[in-house]
C-alpha cells in the first residue's frame, strides 16, 4: 500500500529540480566554452600557411618573390609558432629599432613570411663583430646586413658565419631575416 506523500517531501523535489537544471546547464555551458577555447587554436594551426609557395625545391633555400627591393621601409611580416628572445646591452639606437637593439637576438619560427629587423647597432666604435647562425628545415630565407639602409651583405641560409665590419663608427647596422615560408632558428651576436 502506498501512502501519500508529505508535503514537506514534495516541496524538496521541485525545490531541487532547478537546482539540478542549473548545474547540468552550467555543465555543458563549461564543456561547450572549453571545447571552444581548446579547438578554435588547433583550427587556426591547422589552417594558417605561408603566402608563398617554395616552387625551387626542398633543397634550395634561396628567395623567390621577396629580396633587396623588400628590405626598406616597413614590410610587414608574419611569424607563427614563433618565439623571440632578446638579451644584452643596447647602443642607443633610438625611433622603432630600439627594441632590436640588443646584444644578443635568437628568433625561431615554424612559419614566416616577410622581412624581420633582428638586430639594429649604431656604435661609437669603427669596428663590429656579428656572429650568426641560422638553421631552415623548409621555405626560403636569407640574411641581410644593411649599413645605412644600403646592403652590405647578403648571407644564404644554413650558415655559421662571423663577420667583420670595419668603419662603421656613427653608422646604424641592421640584421634583417627575410623568409618565404621558412620553418627556421635564427641567432645574432655582436661585439665591439
Amino acid at each position: 500500500m502506498n501512502e501519500p506523500m508529505n508535503t514537506s517531501q514534495e516541496s524538496k523535489k521541485k525545490n531541487r529540480l532547478p537546482i539540478i537544471l542549473l548545474c547540468v546547464l552550467g555543465g555543458l555551458l563549461a564543456l561547450a566554452f572549453f571545447g571552444y577555447a581548446i579547438i578554435r587554436p588547433l583550427i587556426v594551426i591547422f589552417t594558417m600557411g605561408s603566402d608563398y609557395e617554395d616552387t625551387n625545391g626542398a633543397d634550395n633555400y634561396s628567395l623567390e618573390v621577396l629580396g633587396e627591393k623588400d628590405l626598406i621601409g616597413e614590410h610587414k611580416s608574419k611569424m607563427y609558432m614563433s618565439g623571440i628572445f632578446y638579451e644584452g646591452e643596447n647602443t642607443h639606437v633610438e625611433g622603432t629599432l630600439e627594441d632590436c637593439d640588443r646584444d644578443v637576438c635568437s628568433v625561431q619560427a615554424g612559419i614566416f613570411d616577410g622581412v624581420y629587423t633582428a638586430q639594429a647597432t649604431k656604435i661609437e666604435k669603427a669596428v663590429l663583430k656579428l656572429k650568426l647562425n641560422s638553421q631552415v628545415n623548409v621555405g626560403n630565407f636569407e640574411i641581410f646586413i644593411l649599413i645605412d639602409d644600403e646592403v652590405n651583405q647578403r648571407i644564404q641560409a644554413n650558415c655559421e658565419k662571423e663577420i667583420v665590419l670595419e668603419g662603421v663608427k656613427g653608422k646604424t647596422v641592421l640584421v634583417k631575416i627575410v623568409g618565404e615560408g621558412a620553418d627556421f632558428t635564427f641567432n645574432v651576436e655582436r661585439s665591439y
